[in-house]
C-alpha cells in the first residue's frame, strides 16, 4: 500500500540526537578553501548539508543559522528521509505482499531506530500502490487496451538495460499515476501488475487528514487512500469490447469504438475541440461500464478484495 516516502522532522536537541542514532554523516567541502559548502544564497542565511544513511533510507541533515550582527542564534536542525517502507522491509523488492501489520513494523522501525516523533514527522511526498495479481498478460494488456487516466494520456516507460519496456506512466499536476509488469520487472512465474500513484504535492492528502507519518498509522485513515485508490482506477480508460457487445450498439457507437482504440484520435480531438471530446470520452466510458466480465472490473474487484486483506492485522505495534 505505501512505498516512496519523502519525510522531513525537525531536530530539537541535535547533540543528544546525534549521540542517540549513532550514524555517521558526510558533508561536502569546497576544495579550494577546505571549508563546508554553504547552500544558501540569502545573505543572513547558511544552510550545511550532512548526508547518511539508514536501512534503504537515504538521509539528509540541514544545519540552519540566521545571522543577526547583535546576538548568536543557535542554528536549527531538520531532517529528511527518502526511501522505500515497502522495500526496506523486504530488503530491497516491493513485489511481495505488504500486510498492514508489515507497514506498522517497518513505520516503528523507522521510528526507533531515528529517534524520531511519528506526529511530529511530515509526509512531503508518498507513493500509494498496490501489486494486483491477475489473470492475463500484463505488459499486453497494457500496451493494448491502455487509453488515457481521465483526460490525460500515457507514456510508455524507456527500454530497461536488457531492453525490456515494464509499462506507463502519466504525468498529472500534483501527482503521478503509473501502470506496469511488476511480474516482468522482477521475473516473476506469475502475472502481476502495479498500480502506482505517486503524490509529489500533498494537498489532496492533507485535506483527508494525511499529513505526518502518524497518519499512516491510523487505520482508519489508511483506509481513505484505499478508497482513492480505488477512484483513481476508476479513472482508468480503457479499449475492451467483444463481438458480442458490439452487435448490441448503435452505428454511431460502432464508430465511436472503431475510431476510439487509437490514441491518436484523442490527441486529436483534443486540439480540434474539447467538448466534443469530453463528450466522447464519456460515451466511451459508458458503453464499456456495461460490460460487467472486463479487465478493468477485474482489478476493481482485486482493488476491493485487498483493502480488506491488507488489514485483517489491524493493530498498531508499540513503539518500543
Amino acid at each position: 500500500m505505501f512505498d516512496g516516502i519523502k519525510l522531513s522532522s525537525r531536530i530539537t536537541d541535535f547533540e543528544a540526537w546525534r549521540q542517540t542514532v549513532e550514524l555517521d554523516f558526510t558533508s561536502q567541502v569546497d576544495t579550494r578553501t577546505g571549508e563546508v559548502i554553504n547552500f544558501s544564497k540569502a545573505k543572513d542565511k547558511k544552510v550545511y548539508k550532512y548526508f547518511s544513511s539508514y536501512r534503504n533510507y537515504r538521509l539528509v541533515l540541514k544545519e540552519v543559522h540566521f545571522t543577526n550582527e547583535s546576538n548568536y542564534l543557535e542554528p536549527s536542525y531538520y531532517l529528511t528521509i527518502r526511501g522505500s517502507l515497502h522495500k526496506s522491509f523486504f530488503g530491497g523488492q516491493n513485489y511481495e505482499f505488504f500486510s498492514w501489520m508489515d507497514i506498522q513494523e517497518e513505520i516503528n522501525t523507522l521510528v526507533n531506530g531515528l529517534k524520531i516523533h511519528p506526529e511530529k514527522t511530515y509526509l512531503r511526498s508518498i507513493e500509494l500502490g498496490l501489486n494486483i495479481p491477475v489473470p492475463f498478460n500484463v505488459i499486453r494488456f497494457l500496451e493494448s487496451d491502455l487509453l488515457m487516466y481521465r483526460s490525460s494520456f500515457w507514456n510508455q516507460y524507456r527500454p530497461d538495460n536488457q531492453g525490456v519496456k515494464l509499462g506507463f506512466f502519466c504525468n498529472c499536476a500534483h501527482y503521478d499515476v503509473k501502470l506496469y509488469d511488476k511480474g516482468l520487472q522482477y521475473k516473476l512465474p506469475y502475472d502481476l501488475m502495479r498500480f502506482e500513484v505517486k503524490f509529489k504535492k500533498m494537498q489532496k492528502l492533507n485535506r483527508m487528514q494525511i499529513e505526518t507519518l502518524a497518519d499512516l498509522q491510523n487505520l482508519e485513515r489508511a483506509n481513505k487512500l484505499f478508497d482513492l485508490l480505488q477512484d483513481m482506477w476508476s479513472n482508468v480508460l480503457l479499449w475492451e469490447l467483444n463481438a458480442q457487445s458490439l452487435s448490441k450498439l448503435s452505428k454511431v457507437d460502432v464508430q465511436l469504438i472503431e475510431n476510439g482504440r487509437s490514441p491518436d484520435f484523442w490527441k486529436n480531438l483534443w486540439r480540434e475541440k474539447r467538448s466534443k471530446f469530453h463528450n466522447m470520452k464519456k460515451r466511451l466510458g459508458k458503453i464499456t461500464n456495461q460490460q460487467m466480465d472486463t479487465k478493468h472490473h477485474n482489478v476493481q474487484n482485486k482493488i476491493k478484495s485487498m483493502k480488506s486483506q491488507i488489514s485483517q492485522m489491524n493493530y498498531t505495534l508499540p513503539l518500543r
